[in-house]
């Protein structure tokens, strides 16, 4: 990798060193990335990391060029200001962990070497959370009676290529439904306790059971982090989470806190939280998280979630709010660059979804003997009155 390349604004590593599979056999760069370069049940993953689609990836970066399926890290390296952008973009993070890679590894469009892997195996979840789906959440499926996943001949030619080349890889990235759930995770566990003991592992967990083999192993790795999934407490947790409880959570993090890992909370920012959102922070805060530890993603799918359909004068309340916030916090933690994102996306134009909203809930509701207007009634006096 020349220094030209290093430098370069729309070379990302993902490319050429890292795979991203889904539950549904479909295969990427990485989960943000918009381009599927195929599915495991059709093809090899060798012939989907070397065929004509993910070439063209290759190519167009090492021309400069922005490929368009690649466009929420650039905008997010476009529009933030004052905050470390490895921690929110996934192409600056990956060139800071796999920028130590042979150098000529990024000089064609024909090379690739297995570094960053990302593989979810299953849709194996114990949640059901409200803006998720079956592909993602067995509970979903369940709740659905979709049983759509990944054949056993499929994840066990995945399973061999990973195996394969887990000596190559540095970073791992174990994700779902719930990683902690899934039993492949634990056989991958002992190849690289066995054979890569100091990968780096970050592990996506809603931190709803500890009592498993995967915890087990993973506590007494060195160089793990966690990002635990919450941005709500109490009884508005146990809804947007459904059926995980809030008691459980709170306590299993307490748990991990003893740990020598690093720890973050990645906050799915929604309609039925976006005032919550503060005084979630704040609880958190309370309860001994570091300002660095927050990540704010607005929800976008369902668009009926995304918090754009609040009518204009609460999102401009919202955003005086993040605004106060904002100009309190002196160091450019993480949570100074999650107030920015609520900032900007209350400058966004509305949206006029309340009456899908108003469906989903009231289906919800009853599918899950649940009462959204007792636990959100401020979206309903305001919004969906």
């Amino acid at each position: 990798m020349s220094v030209k390349y290093l430098k370069s604004k729309s070379l990302c590593p993902l490319p050429f060193a890292g795979i991203y599979i889904e539950p549904s056999g479909d295969v990427k760069c990485c989960s943000i990335s918009k381009q599927t370069l195929g599915n495991i049940h059709s093809q090899s993953i060798e012939e989907l990391i070397n065929g004509d689609t993910a070439k063209n990836i290759r190519r167009q970066m090492l021309e400069g060029e922005f490929p368009e399926n690649c466009f929420e890290c650039y905008n997010k390296e476009k529009n933030f200001k004052n905050i470390n952008l490895n921690q929110i973009s996934n192409r600056l993070y990956h060139v800071g962990k796999l920028g130590t890679a042979p150098f000529k590894l990024y000089d064609n469009e024909n090379n690739f070497e297995l570094q960053q892997l990302d593989v979810r195996w299953r849709n194996t979840c114990n949640g059901a959370c409200v803006y998720c789906g079956p592909e993602l959440s067995s509970k979903w499926a369940q709740e659905l009676n979709d049983t759509k996943r990944m054949t056993k001949d499929a994840m066990e030619r995945s399973i061999d290529y990973v195996y394969d080349h887990i000596d190559t890889v540095k970073t791992l990235y174990l994700c779902g439904g719930e990683p902690m759930m899934m039993k492949e995770n634990v056989k991958l566990l002992e190849v690289i306790t066995e054979n890569n003991p100091e990968l780096d592992i970050r592990i996506n967990t809603n931190l709803s059971n500890l009592n498993n083999p995967v915890y087990k192993m993973i506590k007494d790795l060195p160089n793990i982090h966690w990002i635990l999934s919450a941005e709500a407490s109490k009884e508005r947790f146990e809804y947007i989470r459904y059926p995980l409880r809030w008691d459980t959570f709170l306590n299993n993090f307490k748990i991990i806190q003893k740990l020598p890992h690093k720890i973050s909370l990645n906050m799915s920012w929604n309609i039925l939280n976006a005032f919550g959102i503060f005084d979630f922070v704040d609880l958190m805060l309370s309860n001994g998280l570091h300002p660095n530890a927050f990540v704010l993603n607005r929800v976008d799918h369902p668009r009926y979630y995304n918090i754009c359909n609040l009518p204009a004068d609460m999102l401009a309340e919202i955003k005086t709010e993040a605004e106060l916030r904002q100009g309190r916090l002196k160091d450019p933690f993480m949570l100074k660059y999650s107030y920015e994102a609520i900032i900007k996306h209350c400058e966004e134009p509305t949206m006029n979804m309340q009456e899908e909203l108003r469906k989903q809930l009231r289906i919800l509701d009853t599918r899950r003997s649940l009462d959204s207007k007792k636990i959100f009634p401020e979206l309903y006096e305001r919004v969906l009155n």
